[in-house]
C-alpha cells in the first residue's frame, strides 16, 4: 500500500489596511482558490459580499482538494468622522469657500 500525503503551503498575504467600509472581496491574497475566514476554526469560509471590521481573519488557498493551512492577517479599517456644520443661510454673491464645518 502505498500513500501520498499532499500539503498545500499557505497563500501569500500581509496585513491590510482600509480607509472606507470594505468587505472580503476586497481582500488581497495570492493563490489558488483562496478561501477567508472569520476565525481559526470557522467551519464555513466567509461569502465575498460579507462586511469587514478591524480584526484578524484567516487565509487559505485549496489545490487538488487540500487546504493549506489557515494563516492569519491583521485586518484594520480607519474610520473618519463626518464634518460637524449647521444650516447656514447666505445674502448676495456666495461660493462654497464661505460655507463653514467643523472636523
Amino acid at each position: 500500500v502505498q500513500v501520498i500525503i499532499n500539503t498545500t503551503a499557505m497563500p501569500i498575504a500581509e496585513a491590510q489596511t482600509f480607509c472606507t467600509a470594505t468587505t472580503v472581496a476586497d481582500l488581497q491574497a495570492t493563490g489558488q482558490n483562496i478561501q477567508w475566514y472569520a476565525s481559526s476554526s470557522a467551519a464555513q469560509p466567509m461569502p465575498s459580499a460579507t462586511a469587514l471590521t478591524t480584526a484578524v481573519y484567516y487565509v487559505t488557498q485549496k489545490i487538488n482538494d487540500c487546504e493549506s493551512p489557515r494563516k492569519p492577517i491583521q485586518v484594520t479599517l480607519h474610520t473618519t468622522a463626518a464634518p460637524q456644520a449647521d444650516a447656514q443661510t447666505f445674502c448676495g454673491l456666495t461660493t462654497v469657500a464661505d460655507l463653514q464645518a467643523t472636523g
